[in-house]
């Protein structure tokens, strides 16, 4: 991330590079700060990053609107990986006319689930254990897969081939299948 900034009024804006835990905790305290009706506008232009702190970002984002923020993600070039998911959070989700999404599995290890109490997958929980010793990726794999499947028009299985086939999407594509909401032509 670049940048978080507060605009003058309501707005805050977030600018999304490499997605990484120090990115993740900003972005939440910015998030839990915001008040009902604000605008919370993210542009992304990134490869990717740490799983976690995607999903971090992704469980800021599903509070946020719980708490009546209005949550926007725009891609402005490239949204990769983990930044996909991050881009799922927001309630819509545009594109610039000439971005593209690039889709491939999980890779590399992950802390210990088995610290996540219950189970349960928010953020805090996740933060918690961010550091701690590695683990496989089945878990987080699954759960992104069932996370970029409900908003589009591909089944979980579905998802799981895109990214095993390292896909990139034109925007076109990714709106007809129900990636992004809408394309910006600039």
């Amino acid at each position: 991330m670049s940048s978080l900034r507060l605009g003058k009024n309501t707005p805050v804006f977030a600018r999304f590079r490499k997605i990484t835990k120090t990115v993740a905790e900003e972005f939440d305290k910015v998030a839990e700060s915001m008040m009902v009706g604000s605008l919370l506008r993210i542009y992304i232009n990134s490869k990717g990053g740490d799983a976690l702190a995607g999903f971090c970002i992704h469980e800021s984002l599903a509070k946020a609107r719980e708490g009546g923020v209005i949550t926007q993600g725009v891609v402005k070039s490239e949204c990769g990986s983990i930044a996909i998911l991050v881009l799922q959070g927001c309630e819509t989700r545009g594109a610039y006319e000439s971005s593209e999404l690039c889709f491939h599995p999980i890779s590399g290890s992950m802390p210990k689930w088995s610290t996540l109490p219950n189970g349960t997958f928010n953020r805090e929980a996740i933060l918690d254990c961010m550091d701690e010793a590695e683990y496989g990726v089945g878990v987080l794999r699954d759960k992104m897969y069932e996370i970029l499947a409900r908003r589009s028009v591909l089944s979980t299985r579905q998802v799981g081939v895109l990214c095993e086939n390292n896909a990139t999407l034109t925007a076109k594509e990714a709106l007809d299948l129900g990636f992004v909401d809408k394309i910006i032509n600039v």
